[in-house]
């Protein structure tokens, strides 16, 4: 009878328990990044989603709707221009170093996607007045460049990242009356805040940085006519 005892835990720990857990994967893999990332980042970064999917084979993490929020994080520091909050349509994390994660508390892996970026930034003094954009490329080059992005307290390091399907709203120039819009994929190597496992958090950096713009047209008012 003992015996029988015996054999029936292990049953459940080398058989039922990691079937559990797998099977489970999504909803304990979905409350450990939430708590994760706010945790990590001292509640400087906010996680929400709609839900995730976590290919255990081809071992890829795919966050839906993911939506970041920030506290006291500068975008650009000299204009005084905050980031609040970050919206994507789709995150897909690949190769993400387990080991890193748990021994040094930081994020390491080889390729991050992110797909459609929405921005809320913070305009003046004490962010107080907010507007959303499509996001300007040029100003995170521009930013990341001159080192002018607060740090961030969360340690990361991503071998290539994208972001697709962005999106530029060309204002008119003061006079000129012509505005439009174009369409834009960043790919960016080595980005992060760590140089390799177990660094000190440096200031957000990359190595180097490719933009492709494509989908343009311009616009002339007030007949909306398109030129480009």
């Amino acid at each position: 009878m003992k015996r029988k005892r015996v054999l029936a835990v292990i049953f459940l720990l080398v058989v039922l328990l990691p079937a559990g857990l797998y099977f489970t994967r999504d909803q304990w893999v979905a409350y450990a990044l939430k708590q994760t990332v706010s945790s990590r980042s001292q509640g400087q970064i906010t996680l929400d989603f709609d839900g995730v999917s976590v290919g255990v084979f081809s071992r890829t993490l795919t966050v839906f709707h993911p939506r970041l929020r920030f506290r006291n994080v500068y975008f650009n520091k000299a204009v005084g221009t905050t980031l609040d909050k970050v919206t994507f349509d789709r995150l897909v994390l690949t190769n993400i170093s387990l080991p890193d994660a748990l021994l040094h508390k930081q994020f390491i892996m080889d390729n991050l996607l992110l797909e459609k970026p929405e921005f809320l930034l913070g305009k003046g003094k004490g962010g107080l007045k907010r507007k959303s954009t499509g996001f300007d490329p040029a100003s995170l080059i521009e930013v990341m460049q001159n080192h002018q992005v607060a740090h961030l307290r969360f340690a990361f390091l991503v071998s290539h990242t994208q972001i697709q399907f962005g999106r530029i709203q060309l204002n008119p120039k003061k006079g000129s009356g012509v505005y439009g819009r174009a369409s834009y994929d960043l790919s960016i190597d080595n980005m992060g805040t760590v140089r390799k496992a177990g660094d000190t958090l440096h200031p957000l950096f990359f190595d180097n940085l490719e933009l492709t713009v494509r989908n343009f047209h311009r616009y002339s008012a007030p007949e909306r006519l398109d030129i480009a």
